[in-house]
């Protein structure tokens, strides 16, 4: 049997590749920020809101599952050189949002942004830092089959968006959809058993 025969049975008995465009995200309950989800007053109530919070993935247009690097440090003895390993470091996850004209994706990250610090617009208020506990929440990425079923996830822990990128409006790009890119911080992650 040659190596291509057997790399497509391969592929077959376990349902084909890992698509890249088959993900789903699954983002906190922020208060205050699901019921603009629906509109300004959630008029079916949370419930309705919360359903809207799992429906942000259907916005996602771009997610990355995190990577993790090995730190080492390099050491000799008697002579040989090897790196031992003494920490971890893992990257920010990037998603990409693409947003609806009344732009509750953009209000439900800038609100999740002022659990972490108070940015509020009260003049009598002075910007400040929150505890940890009030902003640092769960966010799950999924990579999904052909058919929906979640094959491989990541939990993400502890995590909070420290970049909500900006938008330049053209007069050019007529048919252009407004898009924000999210960064997110983590303080580790994890597989799920799928």
């Amino acid at each position: 049997m040659t190596n291509i025969t057997r790399l497509k049975s391969d592929l077959h008995l376990y349902g084909g590749p890992a698509k890249t465009n088959r993900y789903e995200i699954e983002l906190p309950f922020i208060s205050g920020a699901m019921g603009r989800l629906v509109n300004d007053e959630a008029p079916n109530g949370w419930e309705d809101a919360w359903t809207n919070a799992k429906n942000l993935s259907l916005f996602c247009r771009a997610a990355n599952l995190p990577g993790r690097q090995i730190l080492s440090q390099e050491r000799i003895i008697m002579g040989n050189q090897e790196k031992i390993a003494y920490g971890y470091g893992a990257e920010d996850v990037s998603l990409t949002f693409m947003d609806r004209d009344d732009h509750p994706i953009r209000k439900y990250f800038q609100l999740w942004q002022e659990l972490a610090f108070d940015l509020s617009d009260d003049r009598t208020t002075y910007h400040k830092p929150n505890f940890a506990n009030t902003y640092q929440k769960s966010v799950k990425i999924y990579q999904l089959d052909n058919n929906n079923k979640r094959k491989f996830g990541v939990e993400l822990q502890r995590a909070y968006p420290t970049t909500l990128g900006g938008v330049t409006f053209s007069a050019a790009a007529e048919s252009a959809v407004v898009e924000y890119n999210v960064e997110l911080s983590y303080k580790k992650w994890f597989q799920i058993k799928t």
